[in-house]
């Protein structure tokens, strides 16, 4: 397998030229990739039909599970993020009112916002008061904060992805934490905590690494690239792919040979926090954890940082 770097720009048709091109060499074994649900799943058909497989290490929509034989990825699907969030608002906040802000333009965005709203339609009694399209050219923060409050909201699932950023804050920094907040893993972010800073504090946010400061990985992380660059999930699941693929492809260095190395039920491979295995479906097999965002006092200084959720 060729070490080459290729960047899709977060485009479907640019990454699905690009998984072409990549499928065309037949020293090609495997691909990381790619970034995004969109570029995944634009890619995703070139790749199965050129019996390549690709690990995406970032992609959580649901529409990648069973997309083909060949297509893995170390994200949990979305349905595990929307039932882990509803949950937490079930049983833990103990509220049953909700309203949803999502990026209609976006296949993350709006996984998640239907996967959440399926796991709602399970649970009696919740009510989905309404959706706001953060792409909306009229999409006003202001206005939505203030007519989910007089629906009688008491949570928002901001299901946002990272090109709707900046409008996704603006809701957290309006709502003043009058109503409850979940996010969904693209607001595990240091931009969230330095623009909306104390407005965030209480966020739920759900990640699919839990990032243990204890672990082999984190002490490696550190030794390597120092205390200054902070590790992320996305930087564990990326490192999971890799290592997923390394040990196929030692296992079998055939294209054919790695997926079937990787379709076995005895397959694992050493990740950043465990053994990374895979369903038949080509979903890892693992779960979602819950973080949320607080305070921490160093001197006259106030920050913040995100906490596992206890």
């Amino acid at each position: 397998m060729p070490n080459q770097r290729e960047d899709g720009g977060n485009q479907r048709e640019v990454a699905r030229q690009l998984a072409t091109l990549i499928a065309a060499s037949p020293e090609t074994l495997g691909v990381i990739g790619h970034g995004n649900s969109d570029t995944s799943i634009a890619a995703a058909e070139v790749y199965q039909a050129n019996q390549l497989v690709m690990i995406s290490p970032i992609s959580s929509a649901v529409q990648l599970s069973n997309l083909g034989s060949y297509i893995f990825r170390t994200m949990p699907s979305d349905q595990l993020t929307a039932k882990a969030l509803v949950t937490h608002m079930l049983n833990s906040m103990k509220k049953r009112k909700v309203v949803v802000f999502f990026n209609s333009a976006s296949e993350y965005s709006k996984s998640l916002k239907n996967e959440f709203k399926n796991a709602l339609f399970y649970s009696a009694g919740v009510d989905l008061l309404g959706e706001f399209d953060l792409s909306r050219p009229d999409f006003d923060a202001y206005e939505s904060i203030n007519e989910s409050i007089v629906k009688g909201a008491e949570v928002v699932l901001l299901a946002s992805d990272h090109t709707m950023s900046d409008r996704a804050m603006q809701v957290v920094s309006i709502n003043e934490k009058r109503l409850k907040m979940l996010a969904g893993d693209s607001f595990f972010s240091p931009n969230l905590l330095k623009i909306a800073g104390k407005e965030a504090i209480g966020i739920v946010v759900a990640v699919p690494a839990n990032l243990v400061q204890s672990s082999p990985f984190w002490r490696k992380f550190t030794r390597l690239w120092g205390n200054q660059i902070p590790l992320s999930w996305r930087s564990s699941l990326a490192y999971d792919a890799t290592q997923s693929l390394v040990t196929a492809i030692r296992s079998e260095p055939t294209r054919n040979g790695v997926q079937r190395a990787l379709s076995q039920p005895s397959f694992a491979a050493t990740g950043a926090e465990g053994a990374v295995r895979f369903l038949p479906s080509g979903d890892r097999q693992g779960n979602v954890h819950l973080m949320t965002i607080a305070p921490t006092s160093s001197g006259k200084a106030t920050r913040y940082s995100f906490k596992i959720l206890r």
